[in-house]
Order: C-alpha cells, then structure tokens, then sequence
C-alpha cells in the first residue's frame, strides 16, 4: 500500500519507516520530498500499538470528495455509448474487509471503476487500503451522495447507456449465463445479509 501511494505524486505526506525496513523502500523513495522517519521497530510497536506495520507506515492525503462523484469519474474515463464499459456497483457494503475486497477483485477483473452508494464505508479506510492491497489508489471509483442516491442508477441506464444486472435471488433472478453479455453493464452487489433493497432491485435490468 505504501508504495502505491508513493507511486502517485502528491498523494503521501511522510512516511514512517523501521531502521531494519530502510532498504526495502530505498527505490520507492527516490523521488519523495517530504519527511521520512526512521525509528527502531521497538518505538514503531509503542507508536501504533499494533503489529500489523510490517516495519512500515505513512500517512496521505486525502482526495477532494467532488474527485469522486459519479459524473466526474464517468467522464474521466472519456468513453462514448458505443465503448464497452464495466462497472462495479457497491450498495450498502459496510464490512472494512469486505470493500478492499471488491476492490481487489475489481482490479482483478479489468472492472472500469467502482461505484459506492451513500452508505458504503469508506475505502480509504486503513484496513480497506490494506485488503484492497492499494488498488483503492488505482482504481477509478465515486460515491453517490445522498441526495442524487438512487436517481444515480437511472441517470447510468439513461445518460451512459449501462445496463444494471443486481446480483440477487428472487422471482426475477435468472442464472448469470443465461444473460446475453452486455458492452456496457454495471453489476450490482449489496450486503451479504439483506441483500439489495427494493428500490435498487427495482431499477435493474
């Protein structure tokens, strides 16, 4: 995750380093402006208080939320209705381990980028970064605010041409070969428990 981070100029504000870990982050560094710490592991354990560090930490910046809305993000990726798109559409998802997960399987996938609704936890989240293995940094993703949440999903049917497929079962469910693939499709998944709520289902193709 750190060397994610470091990879994307601006995004690390210092970093925070074991003096045994020092050489295995000499090349990442190279290009680094700011502050760089280095400690004993023993003064690491007793700053953070856990040991999942590895010997190594930093802290970064934070995006500008209006980075991520789902306009810009769409119209970053510069793709007209005639291009294939994919789409990963989280509902709901509030498990830490869960959203670096769909990341991660996002980034596996070639998934275009990862749309979060207003109640999904926060993907910069220190143990999301983690899980996701940094590809919450890569990855091109948005959430969808309260107020435009769902009309989010109908403005994707109706301005980007996507077809919305919810992955869930019910009356309407249909086994996922049975679809014809579509050249622009958003899959929908929500939380493992209840599922995707009616007015999402609702707007599924």
């Amino acid at each position: 995750v750190v060397r994610a981070m470091l990879a994307r100029p601006g995004m690390t504000k210092s970093v925070l380093i074991a003096e045994e870990r020092r050489s295995s982050l000499e090349n990442d560094l190279a290009g680094f402006e700011g502050p760089v710490y280095l400690v004993p592991l023993a003064w690491m354990e007793r700053i953070t208080g856990y040991p999942l560090h590895r010997g190594i930490l930093a802290v970064g910046h934070r995006p500008d939320p209006d980075d991520h809305t789902v306009g810009r993000v769409l119209a970053r990726l510069n793709q007209s209705k005639n291009d294939p798109l994919t789409l990963l559409i989280c509902v709901g998802i509030n498990n830490i381990d869960n959203i670096g997960l769909l990341f991660r399987n996002a980034a596996a996938f070639a998934v275009d980028a990862v749309l979060l609704d207003p109640t999904c936890h926060d993907p910069l989240y220190r143990k999301s970064l983690r899980v996701s293995i940094g590809h919450v940094l890569s990855m091109p993703w948005a959430r969808s605010s309260p107020e435009d949440w769902p009309n989010d999903l109908d403005r994707l049917r109706n301005e980007w041409g996507i077809t919305l497929i919810g992955a869930a079962t019910n009356e309407r469910a249909q086994p996922i070969d049975a679809i014809e693939q579509p050249m622009r499709v958003g899959v929908i998944v929500g939380p493992e428990y209840e599922g995707l709520p009616d007015e999402v289902l609702a707007r599924c193709d």
